[in-house]
C-alpha cells in the first residue's frame, strides 16, 4: 500500500477490532463509528456507522469540500443541484 496513511489506519483498526473481540460479553460495545478523511485539495469524505432503534447497522457517508473561504461545505452527489447533501446509506 503506497499510501502511509491508509496503512497505519488500517493497522489502528485492526488493534481496536482485536481489542474489543476479546472481551467478555459482559464488556461495552463499539455503539459508533465515525470516519474522516481529508485528501489535500480539501475534499473531506465522512463515513459514519451507528445501529438504529431496531438494532440494524446503519451507515451513512458524506463528502464535503472546500469553498473559497476554507469552510467544508457539503458537496451534492446527486446529478441534480441541491443546498443540502444527502446521506447515501451503504447498507
Amino acid at each position: 500500500m503506497k499510501d502511509e496513511i491508509f496503512k497505519k489506519a488500517i493497522e489502528t483498526l485492526e488493534k481496536f477490532g482485536h481489542a474489543f473481540g476479546t472481551r467478555t460479553d459482559e464488556s461495552n460495545n463499539v455503539a459508533e463509528y465515525k470516519m474522516m478523511i481529508t485528501v489535500d485539495d480539501g475534499t473531506s469524505f465522512i463515513f459514519e456507522m451507528e445501529y438504529d432503534k431496531e438494532g440494524e447497522l446503519e451507515s451513512k457517508f458524506m463528502v464535503l469540500q472546500e469553498d473559497e473561504e476554507g469552510n467544508r461545505v457539503p458537496v451534492s452527489l446527486d446529478q441534480e443541484d441541491s443546498d443540502e447533501m444527502p446521506n447515501m446509506l451503504l447498507n
